[in-house]
């Protein structure tokens, strides 16, 4: 009775659907994070030291970067059904997550 109930489950073409989807987003997920994040950190560590300031399009890029990958977390942990991009619309960068975004790092206005 137990596999008969497991093999309808797992022939379930939302659950094969799904699983698709979410390989895929685990692919893009760790090239993300694995490798983005990290280059726009960096790059940005760099331009601080050089110039004494953020720089604000590596700002909203890393904040694109985070939005997205917390969709694709979403997605995965079965927090949502929404798919993120290429399946949904890409992150526009404007959630602010009560953090600040001015250009001067903290405590050097």
């Amino acid at each position: 009775m137990l596999t008969e109930n497991l093999k309808t489950r797992v022939s379930d073409p939302y659950l094969v659907r799904r699983a698709a989807y979410m390989l895929l987003f685990i692919v893009l997920f760790t090239a993300i994070a694995d490798t983005l994040l990290p280059a726009v950190m960096l790059v940005q560590i760099i331009y601080l030291l050089a110039t004494g300031r953020r720089n604000r399009q590596l700002v909203w890029l890393g904040r694109v970067l985070t939005d997205y990958t917390t969709g694709v977390l979403r997605y995965l942990t079965f927090s949502t059904e929404e798919k993120p991009f290429p399946f949904g619309e890409w992150p526009s960068g404007s959630s602010k997550s009560g953090h600040r975004s001015s250009e001067r790092p903290a405590g050097e206005e």
